[in-house]
């Protein structure tokens, strides 16, 4: 029996509190901020980031009748804060998104992003946390074909707290352009590995040219800064209930909330080992 983690317990927990919350008369009808959803891998297995087939769909189906998805690109670039509105993301680039994302997405209607490594032969497999097989850069290409905005997320997904300057340069900035003339893209958007930034990196993102990049901060997706602009992930424990939660007013302060105690624990445990 898989494991699970006393964040993931604190999340589930969470989570149950703010569905039990959201049938009450009012707080759940409440209309929320944009939202930027982050999904990794759509496929019937253990992984913590996998979703299964079945439930993505169901999870299509339920923001298909209760917000407006739109292209990422509309709500980086909205000039005013757009309400109950959702951009999907699928992070690192799965073969399954390909397989088991695009034919529910087509048949909804529903626009999505992928973020791209810039050479999966180099992907950091301990950093990523499984061994997925990765799409080829004709598969990218067939999925911006069909209307996907590609975007950017390192050349290997490495913990970008632990590089030198040289390193970032090369992470960021050289391997941005490599990957634009492999696919035949302008790249806009960059997703943080991990969801770890600082100054310096967001320096070398704009450095790179990128208009906007994401975190997974959680909460609502307001572009004060278009280089934090934070995202939710969903994971797979997030069912039914527990979803519909994760896209609530509360469930989004609460997410919000978690992730912020988690970015504190990891700095302060790289600060440690420094």
């Amino acid at each position: 029996m898989k494991k699970i983690t006393l964040i993931e317990k604190i999340n589930q927990t969470g989570l149950r509190i703010v569905a039990c919350i959201n049938n009450l008369p009012s707080p759940g009808s409440l209309e929320t901020g944009p939202i930027v959803l982050c999904y990794h891998s759509i496929e019937n297995d253990s992984w913590r980031f996998s979703v299964s087939v079945a439930e993505f769909k169901k999870q299509m189906q339920f923001l298909k009748r209760t917000k407006t998805v739109l292209p990422l690109s509309e709500i980086v670039k909205a000039k005013k804060k757009l309400k109950n509105t959702v951009a999907l993301t699928f992070d690192d680039g799965y073969k399954n998104n390909l397989l088991n994302a695009t034919p529910i997405l087509s048949e909804l209607g529903l626009p999505a992003t992928l973020f791209v490594l810039g050479d999966s032969k180099k992907a950091d497999r301990k950093a990523l946390g499984n061994k997925k097989e990765l799409l080829s850069a004709s598969e990218i290409k067939k999925l911006h074909k069909m209307g996907w905005e590609i975007g950017f997320h390192s050349d290997a997904h490495t913990n970008l707290w632990k590089l030198t300057d040289q390193e970032l340069e090369e992470e960021i900035v050289k391997s941005k352009k490599r990957k634009e003339k492999e696919l035949g893209i302008t790249l806009r958007y960059f997703a943080y590995p991990m969801g770890l930034y600082s100054e310096k990196i967001i320096a070398l993102v704009k450095k790179a040219g990128f208009e906007a990049a994401f975190t997974v901060d959680g909460g609502a997706s307001y572009a004060k800064d278009k280089m934090k602009i934070a995202r939710t992930c969903v994971e797979s424990t997030m069912k039914g209930g527990s979803f519909e939660a994760v896209v609530s007013v509360l469930g989004l302060s609460f997410q919000s909330f978690l992730m912020l105690g988690l970015r504190l624990k990891e700095r302060a445990r790289f600060l440690l080992k420094k």
